[in-house]
């Protein structure tokens, strides 16, 4: 019986010997809540970034134009820094970007344009 415990651990792709990541490799294969799936749909391009940078350019459309959040992602999504980004997504799932942007990396954007507006005029 212990000679075949090399062929589990290659059939594993684990190195012989390394009890805990053939344990760990095991309970993934053989228990439901250690199985890892992959979520549905389309993985995401967008980072925190770019869900920030986002989410200030639709700020800045809906102040300047008196838009809902809706008719300013429309807006947006026609520039060309957005264009490409956004042209395979539904309107729910930009939506979700805009709410999703994380308030942190909201500010940084508004800093870095701050600071940006204020180096270039000099």
């Amino acid at each position: 019986m212990f000679s075949k415990l090399p062929a589990l651990f290659a059939a594993h792709g684990v190195n012989e010997g390394d009890w805990l990541a053939l344990s760990i490799e095991l309970a993934k294969a053989h228990v439901p809540g250690f199985k890892v799936h992959n979520p549905a749909g389309r993985k995401t391009e967008w980072g925190v970034a770019d869900k920030a940078e986002f989410h200030c350019d639709v700020d800045s459309k809906s102040a300047e134009l008196d838009l809902s959040v809706v008719e300013s992602i429309k807006q947006v999504i026609r520039l060309a820094a957005w264009k490409d980004k956004a042209k395979p997504m539904t309107m729910a799932a930009l939506e979700k970007h805009y709410y999703e942007a994380e308030p942190r990396w909201i500010q940084i954007v508004k800093d870095a344009r701050a600071y940006e507006s204020i180096v270039s005029t000099n």
